[in-house]
């Protein structure tokens, strides 16, 4: 029997940064395409989402769409890629079910 001790997977960090290209003619700046808050979650299932330029429904209380800029199952992971940028508007959301939690 071995007593060998496992170390735990890192979970994998998934980074997309945003492509750009310059439209000749108007010199106006395109960024990649939004994706639907459904789109997000049905690519990303269980996993911590890192949005750039969220856009909100008329409340303020639920994500419509923005960019996917990396997504892990760690919510670690979303917290690290956030430090290393600046001037960032973003939402970390999870696509999966929160355990709730009890408090005594």
């Amino acid at each position: 029997m071995s007593t060998a001790l496992q170390t735990p997977k890192k979970a994998k960090v998934e980074v997309r940064k945003p492509t750009k290209t310059l439209v000749q003619s108007t010199n106006v700046e395109e960024t990649k395409p939004y994706c639907s808050w459904e789109e997000i979650r049905k690519k990303y299932p269980n996993h911590w989402i890192l949005i750039e330029n969220p856009v909100f429904d008329s409340d303020g209380s639920a994500i419509k769409k923005g960019i996917v800029l990396c997504t892990s199952t760690k919510r670690d992971d979303i917290s690290n890629e956030i430090k290393k940028r600046e001037n960032l508007y973003y939402a970390v959301e999870y696509t999966g079910q929160r355990k709730k939690r009890v408090f005594l």
